[in-house]
């Protein structure tokens, strides 16, 4: 149970960090505009 816990945990920290990333990516996007 505690290897699947931090298995979870590790899974979600990359979701949060690529959805910065493209929310980054937006605002670039946009100022080029």
């Amino acid at each position: 149970l505690t290897t699947t816990g931090l298995h979870v945990t590790s899974t979600t920290t990359v979701t949060i960090t690529t959805t910065t990333e493209s929310t980054t990516t937006s605002t670039t996007t946009s100022s080029n505009i």
